[in-house]
């Protein structure tokens, strides 16, 4: 997401000063080169102060389960009613390291089908480590009264809808898939959502993989027809009043024809699989490493030299080609 219009022309220290005027920093460390601070309504400030490079990641999008009976036919997780749940134990002797206002991602699969998400919560918390959680409309409404219980160990929530806004939340972001959800359906949860007082967005690409390759070589006209009307219409979301970010899938197939994003995805952040015990830089790629007896800040500094690298860079290229040309009928 692109610097706010409210920052341009400001020093560091009066952005943090402008910030803590309107909410509360909770978290600041020093990341390698980078200094990070964490606010209470979900904004970060990274703020370089050496060429050293950082050495663990700001955030870690987190599998814990491949469990989940929704069946969604484009899931690239493949996740499924038998899917297995990850080692608890090993989770966790993964996290210990992180540093206090580190942000994990817990998704799946259905979070809540891990009978030990409450232990995880709990044990994060105590570490001052920011946990949020993914869920699609079902899991969030039929789990409210667990959300409520556990709200003191959630940091924030990642919503993915299917035609109901969320209600009031703290620090929710609605996800829409471009390809997947209609963008007239997303205008109208948006603006049901600002009367809730929740006004930030996640714009995702559709990812060919998992259940999402099958699915897209059926539908694929459909999908195209999603994406063109998305293009025309996203932007109407930032009318509206909402925060709008996009991962960098979808900046391929809403943006100009190679404008990316400002930082790319795997700089700093990665994916971890803890059912499988493997990670990479993002999920939803055909390859991915096994973990082995590597720490995270192992793991993240292998899975970033590999984003930062010009063979990576030839691969995004290549990969946003692809992406083009499957989901938009073009590469311009």
């Amino acid at each position: 997401m692109k610097t706010p219009a409210w920052w341009q022309g400001l020093s560091p220290d009066e952005v943090l000063d402008s910030l803590r005027q309107r909410t509360a920093e909770i978290a600041s460390y020093q990341n390698g080169g980078y200094r990070v601070i964490m606010f209470e309504d979900g904004t970060k400030v990274r703020i370089q102060t050496s060429q050293e490079p950082p050495l663990q990641p700001e955030q870690i999008d987190l599998k814990i389960t491949d469990r989940c009976g929704a069946a969604c036919p484009f899931c690239y997780e493949g996740s499924t009613p038998q899917g297995e749940l990850a080692d608890m134990g090993f989770v966790m002797r993964l996290l210990s390291p992180l540093k206090r206002g580190t942000e994990i991602a817990i998704g799946g699969g259905d979070v809540f089908s891990h009978p030990q998400l409450p232990a995880l919560l709990q044990f994060a918390k105590e570490r001052g480590i920011l946990c949020n959680l993914t869920l699609n409309e079902a899991q969030w409404f039929s789990n409210r009264s667990r959300i409520e219980n556990l709200s003191s160990f959630i940091y924030g929530v990642g919503y993915t809808p299917v035609s109901r806004a969320p209600g009031h939340a703290h620090n929710l972001v609605i996800h829409f898939i471009v390809g997947i959800h209609p963008p007239e359906k997303a205008i109208e949860i948006c603006q049901e959502a600002l009367r809730s007082n929740v006004y930030r967005a996640l714009l995702l690409g559709y990812k060919i993989a998992g259940r999402g390759d099958a699915y897209y070589r059926r539908h694929w006209r459909e999908i195209r027809e999603n994406v063109r009307r998305w293009r025309e219409m996203w932007f109407r979301l930032v009318e509206m009043g909402f925060v709008v970010a996009m991962d960098e899938r979808a900046y391929w197939l809403l943006g100009e024809r190679w404008k990316g994003p400002e930082v790319h995805d795997g700089e700093f952040n990665m994916y971890i699989d803890a059912v499988r015990k493997r990670y990479a830089p993002i999920s939803g790629l055909s390859r991915m490493f096994p973990i082995g007896q590597l720490t995270v800040n192992e793991m993240f500094a292998h899975s970033r030299s590999l984003v930062i690298s010009p063979l990576w860079r030839i691969k995004r290229v290549a990969d946003a080609i692809y992406t083009r040309r499957c989901l938009l009928g073009s590469v311009v």
